[in-house]
């Protein structure tokens, strides 16, 4: 007895009605191609409008590193100053400053050189040296003035005060040490060494500086405004002392003419 065992119902599907499921593998790689060549298109877009800027940050550190380099092998020098100073000596000085100048010299030193007794000259070697902004002040000495120096004259009613013309104070002269004050030219004779000729005559030229400012001091006309100065400097001194007088006693400040010493002959 042959019997067949049939299926239930519902397990029996007719293959019309199975979902077909079909799937192109050819389409599927080019889409992840297409994907891949977008991507990267994109990113080169991106990374070319970054290049410039990512070229200059590796030169600015290459240059940075190099610069750090050179700096720890550059030497260092320090530039220490010690000054010492020393009183040496103190003496009492009375003295009324009433003036302080500032005077420019110049100084020219010449240096004729020749051999063979003088039948070969070897060339002239000059000198000039120019120093601006010397300072020198002048004064009248107070512990010099007695009651000898007071004067009064009753039918003016004038009391006059005789000093001293204003000096240079030689004690107090400043000359230029600042190098950009103080010009040098030298002009070496042909057959001359600045070694030997030039570097004398300037040390020279240095050194007569401060007698050269000394003497400029003495000009005329420093000398006149220093006495005007003296007069409004006393005269402001005295003020006390005058406000004790009559209101119509005429105070003024006189100058002794300076002594002339004849020579001997």
């Amino acid at each position: 007895m042959n019997s067949k065992i049939e299926p239930p119902a519902e397990q029996q599907a007719s293959p019309a009605s199975q979902p077909r499921i079909e799937w192109n593998w050819a389409k599927a790689f080019a889409l992840v191609a297409v994907t891949g060549i977008l991507a990267s298109a994109f990113l080169l877009r991106e990374c070319g409008k970054h290049t410039e800027r990512l070229a200059q940050i590796a030169k600015e550190t290459a240059t940075d590193g190099i610069a750090a380099v050179a700096g720890a092998f550059k030497p260092t020098i320090n530039v220490n100053s010690t000054i010492s100073t020393t009183v040496s000596r103190m003496r009492d000085a009375a003295k009324l400053v009433v003036l302080v100048e500032e005077v420019d010299v110049t100084v020219q030193k010449t240096s004729d050189k020749s051999v063979l007794s003088g039948r070969l000259n070897l060339g002239t070697t000059t000198v000039t040296v120019r120093a601006s902004g010397n300072r020198i002040q002048y004064y009248v000495p107070l512990d010099k003035i007695t009651l000898d120096d007071f004067t009064f004259d009753l039918p003016s009613n004038r009391l006059t005060l005789r000093l001293a013309v204003p000096s240079v104070d030689e004690e107090m002269v400043e000359v230029q040490s600042d190098p950009a004050k103080i010009e040098v030219q030298t002009g070496i004779g042909w057959a001359r060494l600045d070694k030997y000729s030039g570097q004398a005559l300037r040390d020279e030229a240095k050194r007569d500086l401060r007698p050269a400012v000394i003497e400029q001091g003495r000009a005329a006309e420093h000398v006149e405004r220093a006495k005007a100065n003296t007069k409004a400097a006393v005269e402001k001194l005295m003020a006390p002392l005058l406000a004790g007088l009559k209101s119509d006693v005429v105070f003024e400040v006189a100058f002794t003419p300076p002594l002339v010493i004849a020579p001997r002959f």
